[in-house]
C-alpha cells in the first residue's frame, strides 16, 4: 500500500438543537446588565431539553455527513469520539453510534471514546490522525465526532456559559485541509479548577473560573514556546487563528483578538457558547463557512492554527495547512466544504425562548441525569427537525433508547 499524505479533514459538519435562548433576556432575569453580552461577549446560548443529550446530538450528526458526503458507512474503519459529558462510565457514546454502520454490515470499527474536559475531541482527533499514518491503517477514513452539553447551576456564576452542539470531522489522506508534523505542540499538567467527580449526581461541574483562566493562560503561553522552538518564522499562521476560548480585556486587546480570529467566532462562539470538545472544531467549521467558499480568501498554503485548551490541564496548538486535491479523495474541496458545512442557515432558523422556558428545560435535564431508571421524556418531539435522533426513553435497566424523527 502507498504510504498516505496530506493526512487531515476531509469533511466537517456541525449539528445544534433547535432553540437558543437570548443572552440579554438572561441579563434582565439576572439583573446584570451588560454581564453577558459585553462582559462575555455572547449574544445567545444553545441548549437540549430532556430529549436531547451528547449521544442523540451524535447521531444526528453522523448521519448528518455521511448523508451529506454520499459516504457509504463500510469506508468509515476508525470511529472515536471526544467528550466531557458521559452518560455511563462503562459504555462508550460511540458504541451507540455503532448503530448507524452495523445496518450497513460494518462491525470493523477501531476506536472507543476520549474523555477529557474540552479536549477530548483533539485527542481523538490526534488518535485518526496517527491511525490513518501507521503501519495498521488498512486504506478506510476515520469519523471523529465532538459532542457535549454544557450546563450549570442555577444562579450560579457561570450559568450564561452553557451551550452544546456536535462535530463530525472525517479524517483521511489528500485532504484539502492538512495537518503540518511540524506545527504542533502540547502542554499537559495536573489541576483540580474543573471536574465531574464519580458520585456527583449531578450534570453540574464542579469549577473554579479564576484558576481556569491562569491555567489557560500558562497552557497557551507553554504551547506557543514550545511551537516557536520548532518552528522559524511566525508570521504566516496568524492570518487566521481558532481559539478554543479566550477571555480579554481592553479596546486595544480585543481589537487586536478579533482581528485574527473574527470570523470564525462570530457565529460559533457569540451564538452558540460554550460546546466543550466540540467547540474548537465548531469554530474551525465556522472560519471554513466564511472564508473557503466564493471569497476564495483561504487558498492553497494558507496556514491556520488552532489551539485547545482543557481543564485539568490538557492543551495543543495544532497547524493545519490549506493543500489542492488529487487523487481519491478530490471530491473532498474546500468550497465544498464551505457549502455544506450551513452552520449559518442552522443557527438563523433556531427558535429563541425566554429564559423561563431555558430554566424549565434545564431542571429536566438534570432530573433525567438524576433518574437512575425508568424516565420517560417529558419534552415534545414537535420542535426537533426531521431526521433528528431524540431520546425516547429510560428503562427500568438504565439503558437509554434513542429514535430518528421521519424525515
Amino acid at each position: 500500500m502507498i504510504r498516505p499524505t496530506h493526512i487531515g479533514i476531509l469533511a466537517i459538519d456541525v449539528y445544534l438543537p433547535a432553540q437558543k435562548v437570548l443572552q440579554k433576556d438572561l441579563e434582565e432575569t439576572d439583573k446584570c446588565h451588560g454581564k453577558y453580552t459585553q462582559g462575555l461577549g455572547q449574544e445567545s446560548m444553545c441548549f437540549t431539553t430532556d430529549r436531547e443529550d451528547v449521544v442523540s446530538m451524535a447521531l444526528t450528526v453522523v448521519d448528518s455527513l455521511l448523508e451529506k458526503w454520499d459516504i457509504e458507512p463500510n469506508c468509515i474503519g476508525r470511529l472515536e469520539v471526544g467528550t466531557e459529558s458521559c452518560i455511563d462510565r462503562s459504555k462508550s457514546i460511540k458504541s451507540h453510534l455503532c448503530r448507524l454502520f452495523q445496518r450497513a454490515g460494518n462491525t470493523s470499527l477501531e476506536g472507543v471514546d476520549c474523555v477529557h474536559g474540552c479536549f477530548g475531541a483533539t485527542a481523538a482527533v490526534l488518535n485518526s490522525v496517527a491511525w490513518v499514518e501507521s503501519s495498521g491503517w488498512d486504506g478506510r477514513l476515520a469519523l471523529v465526532v465532538a459532542t457535549d452539553v454544557a450546563l450549570y447551576e442555577p444562579e450560579s456564576a457561570a450559568r450564561a456559559t452553557g451551550g452544546c452542539g456536535s462535530v463530525a470531522i472525517l479524517i483521511g489522506p489528500e485532504a484539502p485541509l492538512s495537518f503540518d508534523p511540524a506545527w504542533r505542540s502540547c502542554f499537559s499538567m495536573h489541576s483540580d479548577e474543573f471536574c465531574k467527580p464519580a458520585g456527583h449526581q449531578s450534570p453540574y461541574p464542579i469549577v473554579d473560573g479564576p484558576a481556569t483562566i491562569t491555567q489557560f493562560l500558562k497552557a497557551s503561553e507553554e504551547c506557543y514556546k514550545t511551537l516557536t522552538r520548532k518552528v522559524v518564522t511566525q508570521s504566516e499562521p496568524r492570518r487566521n487563528t481558532c481559539y478554543h476560548y479566550f477571555n480579554t480585556s481592553g479596546e486595544l486587546q480585543n481589537q487586536q483578538f478579533q482581528l485574527i480570529t473574527c470570523p470564525l467566532l462570530v457565529y460559533p462562539k457569540i451564538q452558540v457558547g460554550n460546546s466543550y470538545t466540540a467547540c474548537v472544531w465548531m469554530g474551525l467549521a465556522g472560519l471554513l463557512e466564511a472564508e473557503a467558499g466564493p471569497s476564495m480568501k483561504m487558498q492553497e498554503g494558507t496556514r491556520l492554527l488552532l489551539f485547545s485548551f482543557g481543564s485539568g490541564v490538557m492543551a495543543a496548538m495544532l497547524g493545519l495547512v490549506c493543500t489542492a486535491c488529487t487523487g481519491p479523495s478530490s471530491k473532498y474541496r474546500l468550497q465544498l466544504l464551505s457549502e455544506k458545512i450551513r452552520l449559518r442557515e442552522r443557527i438563523s432558523k433556531q427558535r429563541i425562548v425566554l429564559p423561563g422556558v431555558y430554566n424549565s428545560a434545564s431542571d429536566l435535564v438534570r432530573l433525567s441525569y438524576q433518574v437512575a431508571r425508568s424516565y420517560e421524556p417529558a419534552s415534545s418531539i414537535e420542535s426537533l427537525d426531521p431526521g433528528t435522533y431524540y431520546l425516547d426513553k429510560i428503562d427500568d435497566r438504565a439503558c437509554r433508547h434513542y429514535l430518528r424523527k421521519p424525515l
